[in-house]
């Protein structure tokens, strides 16, 4: 009786692990990246130091791509605040950041604060990661600087 009782758990213990096997396995797997391509800034805040004697400046941040790719991304932006203006950055074919610059003059060197905003980029590329916070995937900063 002790002999059947013992053959009977295994049994039972044996159709329980076949049992877990039957879980589907989906045949057709997404391995694919869920994100669009996309570009925005490294950081949602610069600080930048001026020399006392500048009568010109060129403040910097940096724009990145999720993924290399084979061919120059362009990245347009604008500014405002302290000093105003629209640009375009590059990233060279197969980098991930790129410069993005403002040039100061005059009253505005000795300090201030302008906060840019990615507008569009080429390449197919999406400015921003879809509903991720700005703190997460800048698209907009605030660059402050002093002398």
């Amino acid at each position: 009786m002790k002999y059947i009782n013992i053959v009977l758990v295994a049994l039972a213990i044996t159709g329980l692990l076949f049992t877990a096997c039957d879980d589907p396995i989906d045949p057709d797997p997404d391995f694919s990246d869920s994100y669009p391509a996309y570009v925005e800034l490294t950081a949602p805040t610069y600080d930048a130091s001026v020399d006392s004697a500048a009568t010109e400046a060129t403040l910097m941040a940096q724009v990145r791509i999720r993924v290399a790719l084979g061919s120059t991304t362009t990245v347009d932006y604008e500014y405002s605040g302290d000093v105003n203006g629209t640009g375009t950055a590059e990233i060279a074919a197969g980098d991930l950041t790129g410069p993005l610059t403002i040039d100061v003059s005059g009253d505005a060197v000795d300090g201030g604060s302008t906060t840019v905003t990615l507008t569009g980029a080429n390449n197919g590329l999406v400015v921003g990661r879809e509903n991720v916070s700005n703190d997460l995937s800048p698209t907009s900063a605030v660059i402050t600087w002093s002398k």
